[in-house]
């Protein structure tokens, strides 16, 4: 493992987590380890290819909103049984996007539940993965994936107030990582307004018939910007994947 690159994604059995899935396990030399709040496994075997080059670790369970969860992964990392002893990225991609609505009709506990999974679902990942196995890394990294609808230059009228606020604050969260911890690499990521079940929600929110990116696509930019990112280049800073430029916080 010491010579793998060791990739854990989160959110993995659908979308962008799928996606980024097949493609870190079509890289040689990687180890991939996936988790999903599914409890069934098999619905991510079955959407994976027959074989590929790389080394497919284990398909774990985490409900990004349950830190007993997250405690649960971690021991079960460093088990005898799994024996990982390093991680090198975290892309933390799980999420919750509905319901799309304005503040004067979003319930509370929706709200709640946001800030819950997008704002403190990588806060406690980190917290549980970095001791023992992220700070194992050469060069660690942290990957939130977010949105340029958590920007507060951009807040507009459209209707995302709860998943907006709650990605501005994961926002905040992995920039505080950045802050705090000068062996990390952590960077935060818009990946596109991808074809997605949460982003033809959001498209249908603004009757757009749907979103313009390709699952495809945005996983290759994903793919690129991590392997290309650094502390000195990336770090600290709220990246659209597609474009490469850097959006205002």
């Amino acid at each position: 493992m010491s010579d793998e690159t060791v990739v854990l994604i989160t959110g993995a059995n659908r979308g962008l987590g799928l996606g980024l899935a097949k493609l870190y396990l079509n890289q040689p030399n990687t180890r991939v380890i996936l988790t999903a709040r599914t409890k069934d496994p098999s619905t991510i075997l079955n959407a994976l290819p027959p074989s590929y080059p790389g080394t497919l670790h284990g398909i774990y369970r985490l409900d990004s909103a349950s830190t007993a969860d997250a405690i649960t992964l971690r021991e079960t990392l460093l088990s005898p049984e799994h024996k990982v002893s390093k991680i090198d990225i975290i892309i933390a991609n799980a999420g919750v996007g509905e319901p799309f609505d304005t503040l004067l009709d979003a319930p509370i506990d929706a709200l709640e539940q946001f800030y819950r999974v997008n704002a403190l679902g990588p806060v406690q990942l980190y917290q549980q993965l970095w001791k023992d196995l992220l700070e194992n890394s050469a060069n660690p990294k942290f990957i939130f994936v977010s949105s340029v609808l958590g920007s507060l230059t951009y807040v507009d009228f459209t209707p995302c107030g709860g998943y907006g606020a709650s990605k501005a604050a994961g926002n905040y969260f992995v920039r505080k990582m950045h802050e705090e911890n000068r062996g990390l690499v952590a960077v935060t990521i818009h990946p596109g307004w991808v074809k997605t079940d949460n982003g033809q929600a959001y498209a249908d929110a603004v009757n757009v018939p749907e979103p313009p990116t390709d699952v495809e696509a945005s996983v290759k930019k994903i793919f690129q910007l991590v392997s290309e990112a650094t502390r000195e280049g990336m770090s600290g800073k709220f990246i659209d994947v597609m474009t490469g430029n850097e959006i205002p916080w």
